[in-house]
């Protein structure tokens, strides 16, 4: 299944519509992954999967902002909350758009 990595600067109204559906409670701690990346760096996101793509939303003190501007909710985390596993996010806003395993 294709893997796709979005991030605040690139995500689009169709894919907050994805968010709000998987997540009709709204997002929580619990709710973020941490991936290891091929440089050792650890990624912390949210995954929606449909049908064709898993969508790996990077969840970032950015992203988190534009989230709950878009949605009106005020979610339970905050960037800083999102160091998972003890790894680093260098919080770049670059944007993997295929990135399979």
């Amino acid at each position: 299944m294709k893997r796709v990595i979005k991030n605040y600067n690139t995500i689009q109204a169709h894919h907050i519509a994805l968010i709000e559906e998987a997540y009709p409670l709204g997002i929580n701690q619990e709710d973020i992954i941490s991936l290891r990346m091929p440089d050792g760096k650890y990624l912390s996101c949210l995954e929606v999967k449909t049908d064709e793509i898993v969508y790996l939303f990077r969840m970032d003190d950015g992203m988190i902002q534009m989230l709950e501007e878009e949605t009106g909710e005020d979610f339970s985390i905050d960037g800083d909350d999102l160091d998972l596993e003890g790894g680093n996010d260098d919080g770049g806003s670059d944007d993997s758009d295929d990135w399979d395993d």
